[in-house]
């Protein structure tokens, strides 16, 4: 007795989609992602995260530039994430790194890859009761950007307190600077205060004093020239510095001096000096 051709047909159907099962091979767009993250020369670049779940993006320029080229066939990153999204890879987004997960691609199973299809462009309804597998793949894919996501928040973290530690050096820079200034800052007080307090004890003649001073010693001077015997001519002739007359008040300080040869009259005064050859002869 032969069984009926329907049941034949029916095993042979099952038996094919076995063979074929067992001869699978994963897509060729997920066989190079996998290939490509799994280089360990590469970490710099892409890599995986620290339980194997999710692939890292570190630098997608240099993505651009130096894998995609080698791996696929354009060097476009907007197009190499489009195809991660039609393969059903999750984005996770810290503020800082690129992550994209999928339950079915792991460091540590790559034989799973061979379930990954493309998506479909025909939309299908979703069953009300998810199969077991479906919702432990559910599950899976949880876990894995759940597990891509504490990553994430472990580099900030990592990250801010690099910036927390920079930020005490420059605060502590900055108050040493201020305790610096200060200190500067006292000595040129101690400096103007003493100043002020030695001309306060000192203060400079007024401009009338001076006025009347330098007539005094201008008249000082005429009669100490009227006075004084002449000089003899070697002495004359040897004489090039100024002295002032004994009579000249001896209590003119720092101050009145300055005023008394600042003034044009002052020099004037003064008496006018031979410097002409004499003669040696007897």
């Amino acid at each position: 007795m032969h069984p009926p051709t329907e049941d034949v047909s029916s095993w042979a159907r099952i038996r094919e989609r076995r063979r074929k099962a067992d001869r699978a091979e994963p897509a060729a767009f997920v066989a190079a992602t996998h290939a490509m993250v799994n280089d360990p020369e590469t970490d710099h670049v892409i890599r995986w995260n620290e339980a194997g779940t999710a692939m890292v993006i570190v630098d997608p320029s240099a993505l651009r530039r130096t894998l995609l080229p080698l791996y696929f066939d354009h060097a476009n990153y907007a197009s190499f994430t489009r195809q991660l999204n039609n393969y059903g890879f999750a984005k996770i987004n810290p503020s800082h790194l690129h992550l994209y997960a999928h339950p079915l691609f792991r460091r540590d199973a790559p034989e799973d890859m061979v379930h990954i299809r493309r998506k479909s462009s025909s939309r299908k309804l979703v069953p009300a009761v998810a199969k077991p597998d479906e919702a432990a793949a559910a599950l899976a894919a949880d876990t894995a950007a759940l597990v891509a996501r504490i990553d994430g928040f472990k580099a900030a973290q990592a990250m801010l307190a690099v910036k927390l530690d920079a930020a005490r050096a420059a605060n502590a820079a900055a108050a040493a600077e201020l305790a610096s200034g200060r200190v500067r800052q006292a000595h040129l007080n101690g400096t103007l205060h003493a100043l002020s307090m030695l001309f306060a004890a000192d203060p400079p003649p007024t401009h009338s004093a001076s006025r009347d001073l330098r007539r005094s010693t201008s008249r000082d001077l005429r009669r100490s020239r009227s006075r004084s015997p002449p000089a003899s001519p070697p002495t004359a002739k040897r004489q090039r510095g100024l002295a002032l007359s004994p009579t000249v008040s001896p209590t003119i300080d720092h101050h009145t001096t300055l005023l008394v040869m600042s003034d044009a009259t002052f020099w004037d005064d003064l008496p006018q000096l031979d410097t002409r050859p004499q003669d040696r002869r007897p």
